[in-house]
């Protein structure tokens, strides 16, 4: 056998010391006494009953709990509490008098922004006041599938308001009214509003205007005083954008819905030529003129015969309609029909009709074709013929 240490012999040492090692290690551990329990250096509190309902507040609470939480998630869309309102408005009326009418119509536009929190509104209503009838609602978020109209003098307009930010909704809503009043006068504007008809309106402000397309209607406010009126007139340079237009007059901001605006209107003197009863107006006489001088007659020639001209008159602004055809569109359901998009050439509005409804000033859209729409004008009894090659859209 080979004398000294080789491969073999050297593991078998190693392995053998750290047997050793390990032994002695746990020996060493399993040996050691456990520490004993010192002095308490706190009393000792006496003992006492348990809560005998102690099972059921440790219990976990069900499926339900957690996936129906709308009765106590305020952020949740069916949450059972009403959402916080903030109106902004824009309000604008708008006076036309026909050529040759005592008559002066009012058209008035109310523009409602609407914001919301947390949660979304399923419907915004509106506090009209007596005697005021709506005669068009427009709104993108408008809910197609639930009816809108009144409801004594509420009227409710179901929504279904865009999501903006997290627990922020907004809506816009647009109502139009008309009327009409013997010139001269005084009209009061009527003030429809949320407040009162929706409950939390936190705030509701807005931007009132008044306008009147043409030389025809003066109008001037009975009162600018802000604390009878409850307005504030804005200056020429500050008004809002929408509102800047060359018909408009004045325009006024509010910071609360309960604003009394009275304005007294009258024909322009430019427009109707006010003669004092009993004198005739002074006619001056025209110039002599000069008998012309003696010319000698031209010899005869052969009979000229030139074709017929037929005199056709063109309607003028005055006599036109004062109308635009814009685009129409064809709506196939549930029935086929047409509608056309009008613009007025002087206030510059859109109106959105069928065949039969009346647009403004007692015109009524007879008919719609593909090239022409047909107004007839119940006033002066007239028809009106707009022919062109228009936009067409199906809707």
């Amino acid at each position: 056998m080979a004398s000294g240490l080789n491969k073999e012999r050297t593991l078998f040492l190693v392995g053998t010391a750290l047997f050793v090692w390990v032994m002695l290690k746990s020996g060493l551990y399993w040996r050691r006494e456990l520490e004993k329990p010192g002095a308490p250096k706190v009393p000792a509190v006496a003992t006492q009953r348990g809560d005998p309902d102690i099972r059921s507040k440790l219990e976990v609470p069900s499926l339900a709990y957690y996936t129906e939480r709308g009765p106590r998630d305020p952020f949740f869309p069916d949450a059972s509490h009403p959402a916080g309102f903030y109106v902004r408005s824009t309000v604008s009326h708008t006076f036309y008098s026909p050529s040759r009418s005592t008559q002066c119509y009012v058209r008035s536009r109310y523009s409602f922004d609407c914001r919301m929190t947390p949660v979304p509104a399923r419907e915004v209503r509106f506090l009209i006041p007596e005697g005021t009838t709506v005669t068009q609602v427009y709104s993108k978020e408008i809910d197609p599938k639930r009816l809108h109209g009144s409801q004594g003098r509420v009227y409710v307009v179901p929504v279904r308001p865009a999501a903006e930010k997290r627990t922020y909704y907004r809506c816009l809503i647009t109502l139009t009214t008309q009327g009409t009043l013997d010139l001269p006068g005084k009209w009061s504007a009527p003030v429809i509003t949320c407040t009162g008809a929706m409950p939390k309106v936190q705030s509701e402000s807005g931007h009132l205007a008044l306008a009147a397309p043409g030389k025809r209607v003066e109008l001037a406010p009975v009162s600018d005083d802000p604390i009878q009126t409850g307005l504030t007139r804005v200056l020429e340079g500050q008004w809002p954008k929408d509102l800047a237009r060359s018909s408009t007059k004045a325009v006024y901001r509010y910071a609360k819905p309960r604003y009394m605006l009275t304005v007294q209107l009258r024909h322009s003197a430019s427009a109707v030529a006010v003669v004092p009863p009993g004198k005739a107006p002074k006619v001056t006489p025209a110039p002599k003129m000069t008998p012309a001088p003696k010319m000698t007659p031209a010899p005869k020639m052969g009979p000229k015969i030139e074709p017929k001209k037929l005199a056709i008159t063109k309607p003028t602004a005055e006599s036109g309609p004062p109308f635009k055809v814009m685009v129409i569109y064809r709506k196939d359901a549930p029935e086929p029909r047409r509608q056309v998009v009008l613009r007025h050439t002087e206030t510059g509005e859109y109106y959105r009709k069928y065949e039969g409804e009346t647009v403004l000033d007692g015109i009524k859209v007879a008919r719609i074709t593909d090239d022409g729409v047909v107004l007839f004008d119940s006033l002066r009894k007239k028809r009106f013929i707009i022919h062109g090659r228009f936009e067409q859209y199906d809707d």
